[in-house]
């Protein structure tokens, strides 16, 4: 299924069509209608090389108001099997309206605004990847946070809005990390220094990634419940305010059996799946759920286990339970999806590799999974299934158990 995207930069375009960027080109104007929810007002153009012959398809935001023109006369984008759109030099489609009411992954609170990637506030081209530039109408005082408009992105836009402190810019061996947070909030720096040092490690098992400069936000997503959680986009993270400082809600943990204080734990696990996202469901994907789920849960128990062996076994006891609450049977060979399928991506899959991890080494297995990616940006569970008995032959029986693979089941590694 193709992914659905939006906003992009404008680039120069020059006298020949074949030069125009292949890529939707969003340039976009966002002005809240007010601070205290997460409405806009949007316009801006749209700049496409459709191949001959194409029909390219809008995606428009329910609830919107959004209206189109080219050459100046209004435009029907509305027909599901698309609209034709020749490849002609300076040819552009414009719009403006407003966004729905009510968008998932949007928040407003205490004058600040976010909207993550998939939260769709403006119209839509469904494509495999666009680029966004984007502009904020903003009151003094305010600005805008987003992606760098030179970077692809797959799941559409995303951006903060908020009074923002001076930017602080610190380097290591492969990136330049800006941090850039909203006046009243510090984190606690040790959060800096795993963000930096997580990816560091990252980098050359799981390859260069398209961008050296790393933004990173913090934004009151979940405050009222105090979850945990961060959002990728581009070369910009948004994480909660409870991923860097602000105190978490760990009362769901009691009936797991995790009665120790796992903040830090937490955060260091959510704060690595996340950083994984920038390999993992964008260039790295996979047939199967848990190899865009299930691995950044893994990467981050390992992130867990370098630093504290308690803190891994404690969480460990997380995985366990949301494991015997999933679906039985064998685990691969399962899209992504919701109910028994989230569990079976986000927590079975995990599961099942760091028991894997336990006895052959959680190093090695990151290193074997990593070399299936290199050899295959988009493998099925027979391309681990081989690779594993090949480098741990004497492991089958480890392996089979922790997939859940039986004879009975009638599961078979290569479907």
């Amino acid at each position: 299924m193709r992914a659905v995207f939006l906003l992009g930069l404008l680039l120069p375009i020059s006298t020949g069509a074949t030069d125009i960027e292949p890529l939707p080109q969003f340039d976009i104007r966002i002005k809240p209608l007010t601070l205290d929810e997460p409405r806009f007002t949007m316009s801006g153009s749209i700049r496409f090389c459709a191949k001959s012959g194409r029909k390219v398809a809008f995606v428009i935001p329910r609830g919107s108001t959004y209206s189109f023109t080219r050459n100046g006369a209004a435009l029907d984008v509305s027909p599901q099997e698309g609209i034709d759109w020749p490849c002609e030099p300076g040819a552009a489609i414009t719009f403006f309206g407003t966004s729905p009411v009510s968008m998932p992954k949007c928040g407003a609170s205490h004058q600040e605004i976010y909207c993550l990637n998939r939260s769709l506030p403006n119209p839509e081209v469904i494509s495999d990847s666009s680029r966004y530039q984007l502009h904020f109408e903003l009151l003094k005082g305010y600005g805008g946070l987003s992606p760098d408009p030179s970077i692809a992105l797959n799941y559409g836009i995303q951006f903060q809005i908020a009074q923002f402190a001076a930017p602080r810019r610190r380097k290591t061996k492969h990136f330049t990390f800006e941090y850039q947070f909203p006046k009243d909030f510090s984190p606690e720096d040790g959060y800096l220094d795993f963000i930096e040092k997580t990816l560091e490690d990252h980098a050359p098992m799981f390859g260069a990634l398209p961008f050296h400069k790393v933004l990173v936000g913090a934004i009151r997503r979940g405050e009222t419940t105090g979850e945990i959680s961060g959002s990728p986009a581009g070369n910009l993270i948004l994480f909660s305010r409870t991923a860097l400082r602000d105190k978490p809600n760990l009362e769901s943990l009691r009936g797991m059996g995790i009665q120790a204080d796992v903040s830090d734990a937490l955060r260091k696990m959510v704060i690595a799946h996340e950083l994984s996202h920038f390999w993992f469901g964008r260039s790295f994907t996979g047939k199967d759920g848990w190899m865009v789920e299930g691995i950044p849960n893994y990467i981050g128990l390992v992130a867990v286990a370098k630093g504290s062996k308690g803190d891994y076994a404690e969480l460990r006891k997380l995985f366990e339970y949301m494991d015997s609450q999933g679906p039985p049977g064998p685990i691969p060979n399962s899209p992504f999806g919701n109910g028994p399928l989230y569990i079976r991506a986000y927590y079975q899959g995990s599961l099942a590799l760091a028991k894997i991890g336990d006895v052959v080494g959680h190093e090695k297995v990151l290193e074997l999974v990593a070399g299936v990616y290199r050899h295959n940006a988009d493998p099925a569970f027979a391309d681990f299934d081989e690779a594993f008995k090949k480098a741990f032959p004497s492991q089958a029986a480890l392996w089979t158990a922790a997939w859940k693979l039986t004879p009975q089941s009638g599961a078979q590694p290569g479907k």
